[in-house]
């Protein structure tokens, strides 16, 4: 995937978490549930989002992950 459209991405996540933020911040009693797993999704788009653009678009998976002491 090139950087670019990681990039992009990563835009459109954090896009998608100001429309999760402002829909929850304005639900009414009947759509407080759906608007906090809006949030959590949108919350979660960007982490990963964010994880593919400091890894220049590889996907990671924890067993790859090496930390260092």
């Amino acid at each position: 995937m090139l950087y670019d459209q990681v990039y992009q991405e990563y835009l459109d996540a954090l896009n998608g978490l100001q429309v999760a933020a402002f829909q929850f911040d304005n639900a009414d009693h009947e759509h407080v549930d759906i608007a906090v797993h809006q949030l959590q999704a949108a919350e979660l788009k960007v982490n990963v989002a964010l994880r593919m653009v400091k890894t220049g678009g590889y996907r990671m998976c924890s067993s790859q992950l090496k930390l260092s002491r």
